[in-house]
Formats: structure tokens, sequence, C-alpha cells
């Protein structure tokens, strides 16, 4: 089993896609 997605690591994500990730961790029924 290969995985062909990249490691995602946080230190490259911007402040945008911080705040995504964490909403979605967040609350996943808010979500909904």
């Amino acid at each position: 089993m290969t995985e062909r997605l990249p490691h995602f690591d946080l230190s490259d994500a911007t402040p945008e896609q911080k705040a995504v990730l964490d909403e979605i961790l967040s609350g996943p029924r808010a979500a909904i």
C-alpha cells in the first residue's frame, strides 16, 4: 500500500488553511 498524497505539514499551512482546519476539527456536527 503506497500513499500518493504528500505529507501535509501544518508549518506550511497558511493562516486561512489553519482556520478552516481548526473549524473542522473543533466541531464536526456544526459543519453539517
